[in-house]
Formats: structure tokens, sequence, C-alpha cells
């Protein structure tokens, strides 16, 4: 179990089921498609090597948390692995029948390098400011896991469903992230980020709420 969640296999299978959630709410179609495989491979690689960069920039103290466990004990294999898999989906997406909006792709792929990056570039790390991370990741995960799957299957969907469609999986992907931001809070603390959960529980509670209530209010409408 321990190998599942802190190699990002779990994570990844999330993001694939979150596309298949996606497409099975509009067409009804209970199949598994290629857009679920590619965007589970793309996800895995990706949270795969922001956890290197993470471990690698991480103090000694932070290095034993067991999030990290998986490239502690496998340095050069998790490396090899995830690259692998970039490969792997980057060649299945060339040679594939794809017919997402590349530009859309592109951006929510920036939008997940974004917080990526400063893990490698330290003179970045004011990037990584926890105000704005949330909402960062909730995007990429909207478009990844929500937009483009749909776009994949139903290419003329009106902007009205698709504004409904990012609204529902950003809010519930805000809650989240807010949630793990308060389990971050104290290392928030000791490297100066500032975040909504290093406020107070009372404001994080809050912005759990609000992320919520418009997740379910996209859901709301786009059952009627």
């Amino acid at each position: 179990m321990k190998l599942l969640v802190y190699s990002q296999a779990w994570i990844a299978l999330l993001a694939g089921s979150l596309a298949w959630v996606s497409t099975f709410s509009i067409s009804g179609d209970p199949d598994l498609l290629p857009i679920h495989g590619l965007i589970s491979l793309t996800t895995f690689s990706l949270y795969g090597w922001h956890k290197i960069f993470a471990y690698s920039k991480a103090n000694s103290e932070y290095k034993l948390l067991e999030r990290y466990s998986f490239v502690a004990l496998y340095p050069t294999a998790s490396k090899i692995l995830y690259t692998a898999v970039a490969i792997i989906a980057l060649y299945w997406y060339l040679t594939g029948s794809f017919s997402f909006p590349l530009l859309l792709g592109l951006f929510g792929l920036g939008l997940a390098v974004f917080y990526v990056l400063p893990r490698v570039v330290s003179q970045l790390e004011g990037l990584r400011s926890s105000y704005i991370k949330p909402f960062v990741i909730a995007s990429a995960w909207a478009i990844v896991t929500a937009l483009l799957p749909v776009l994949q299957i139903e290419p003329d969907l009106n902007s009205v469903q698709l504004c409904l469609l990012f609204g529902e999986r950003f809010g519930h992907t805000l809650m989240v992230a807010f949630c793990f931001d308060w389990r971050d809070r104290e290392m928030d603390k000791k490297n100066q980020l500032l975040s909504i959960s290093t406020k107070s529980f009372r404001i994080n509670f809050i912005a759990c709420t609000l992320a919520l209530g418009l997740a379910f209010i996209c859901r709301l409408i786009l059952s009627t």
C-alpha cells in the first residue's frame, strides 16, 4: 500500500478516475478511453518528478517524512521510472487519435509545471506562495481532468456547460488543496511561506466551505 501511495500511483489513478467521471457524466458511456490513460500517465510522471525535486530541496528533518519514502529508498529507480512514463505518455499522445485542444492541454500542463518549477530553481521560490498555490493546483486539475476529457468526446459542447464543469472540479480540488495546506501549515511557517491555513483554522474552514459550495452549485445547475 505504501508503494502504491508514495510512488504517486494512487494520485495517477485518481486523475484518471476523475477524467472518467467527467466523460461519463456528459456521455453516459462507462467505457475507459485512451484519454483517461494518458491523463493518468502524465499525472504519475509529473507528480513523481515534483516529489523528487521536493526531496532534493528538503532539509534533513523533512527528508524523514513518510511522503518521501519512495524517492528516498529508490532514488535512481524513481528517476528512471518517471522519465520512462513521461516518454510513454508523449509517444502515446503523438501516435494516438487525441483531438482535445492542444493549447488548452499545454496551458493545464504549464500550470502544473508552474507549481513544480520553484522546486528546481531556488530563485523562484517566491512563486510558491501558498496564497496562490491552491488556485494554481485547482485550475490545473480542472483543466486536465474535466475540460480535456470532455472536449475529447464532445468537442462542440457549449461554453456554459464547460464553465460549469470547470467550476465543479475547481471547487472540489480547491477544497482538497486547502486541506493539504492545513496539513502543511507548520512547514509553511518554518519556510516563511504565506498561506490561508497559517492564518487560522476558522479562515481555512470558511475557504473550504466556499470552495465546496462552488462545486455543489455548479453540479446542481448541470443536473437541472
